[in-house]
């Protein structure tokens, strides 16, 4: 990071500690937040009017990318990469009200225009293997959250989830597999209780 931008965070009561060799864009705000970047070949996109404020990004692999797409308001969030080869991309125009993220090798994709309430976490990972025979039998799965989702409080969002445009998830559910477009789903598992609904903020 440029010795310019190393002490503009500075005044703005951040931790800056990124290792050469990794890249940075950076041309939105990061206000009262910790970013660590450990290895090498890393890649971390803030694009046009994002604000990070009162998180952490701590990465410690090498070959991952992280992506903040223009608008985005990543409030309160706590990333967490300690892998390789894992991307993770925010669309333009989503919110976290207080959100964690926990990425394993493989991808977590967020939509435009979403919004996510507060103690939301999501996972790409058991983080520990299961073996039998030999045989790891809970392999990591991407998530993909499509445009226009409505993530409600407390929710647990697992691997292999994919939530499809314009669908809430319900304040305390847990997520795994498919929730279709314009659907509400609440509960442990999360089940279908609405179709052909939307949202506004």
């Amino acid at each position: 990071m440029k010795l310019k931008l190393f002490f503009k965070y500075l005044l703005s009561k951040s931790i800056i500690k990124i290792k050469s060799g990794n890249t940075v864009k950076l041309d939105g705000k990061i206000k009262l937040s910790t970013i660590k970047v450990i290895g090498k070949e890393n890649t971390i996109k803030f694009g046009k009017n994002v604000l990070f404020r009162k998180s952490k990004l701590d990465i410690k692999g090498k070959n991952n990318v992280v992506i903040f797409e223009d608008n985005c308001h990543i409030n309160r969030a706590n990333i967490m990469i300690e892998v390789n080869n894992s991307t993770l991309k925010i669309g333009k125009g989503s919110s976290t009200g207080q959100i964690k993220i926990v990425m394993g090798e493989g991808n977590i994709e967020i939509g435009n225009n979403c919004m996510f309430s507060y103690g939301i976490e999501i996972r790409n990972t058991d983080s520990h293997k299961i073996i039998k025979d030999g045989q790891v039998i809970n392999p990591n799965k991407d998530v993909v959250i499509e445009d226009n989702v409505w993530i409600g409080t407390r929710a647990l969002i697992l691997k292999g989830t994919n939530i499809e445009q314009g669908a809430i998830v319900g304040a305390g559910s847990v997520v795994s597999g498919k929730v279709f477009s314009k659907t509400i789903v609440v509960g442990n598992p999360a089940k279908k209780i609405k179709e052909g609904v939307e949202w506004e903020r």
